[in-house]
C-alpha cells in the first residue's frame, strides 16, 4: 500500500516536531476535550503533595490559551517556533486558515 501524494505520515509530523525541539502530548484537549494527538503542555499544575500534573491542549486551542495573561511563556514560545517554522513542515502542522 503506497501513501497518497502530498499527505503527511506519523512519523513526518513527530520529526518535525521533534527538530524543532517542541514535546508534543498525545492527550485529549483540556478546553475542547478532543484528542489532541500533537498536543502541547498548557499548563502546569502543581499539587501539595506528590507530583503535579499537565494540562495539556490541541494545537488551535493552545493558540487560544496562550492570550491569557497568565498563560506560562514557554507556550507563547512554542507556538512562534510552531508556526515561524520552515516550509518543510509537514501540511498537518500548519495553521487551517494558511491550507
Amino acid at each position: 500500500m503506497t501513501q497518497a501524494e502530498g499527505t503527511d505520515t506519523e512519523h513526518d509530523i513527530a520529526t518535525a516536531l521533534k527538530e524543532l525541539g517542541l514535546r508534543t502530548v498525545a492527550r485529549f484537549c483540556a478546553r475542547c476535550e478532543r484528542y489532541a494527538p500533537y498536543g502541547l503542555v498548557a499548563r502546569l499544575v502543581p499539587a501539595a503533595s506528590g507530583p503535579g500534573f499537565e494540562v495539556v491542549a490541541c494545537l488551535p486551542c493552545a493558540r487560544l490559551l496562550a492570550t491569557h495573561p497568565d498563560a506560562p511563556d514557554w507556550l507563547f514560545e512554542d507556538l512562534a517556533r510552531l508556526y515561524t517554522a520552515p516550509a518543510w513542515l509537514p501540511s498537518a502542522l500548519t495553521p487551517a486558515a494558511e491550507r
